[in-house]
C-alpha cells in the first residue's frame, strides 16, 4: 500500500508521533474554523457576550 496510510495503521519508526499528528491535526483545524465562524456570526448579529457585557 502506498501513500499516507492514515490513522490507525502501523508504520515503522516514529509511529506514535505520525499517528498522533495525522489524527489530531484535521480535528484541530476543523475546530479552529468552526469556532472562528461562530465568533464572527455572533459578532455580526450583535449578540451580547454575557450579562451586562455588550459586544460594542
Amino acid at each position: 500500500m502506498t501513500g499516507d496510510p492514515g490513522c490507525g495503521h502501523r508504520q515503522p519508526g516514529r509511529q506514535i508521533e505520525r499517528t498522533l499528528v495525522s489524527c489530531t491535526l484535521p480535528v484541530a483545524m476543523a475546530m479552529l474554523l468552526a469556532w472562528t465562524a461562530l465568533c464572527v456570526v455572533w459578532w455580526l448579529l450583535g449578540l451580547p457576550l454575557g450579562p451586562g457585557a455588550p459586544v460594542r
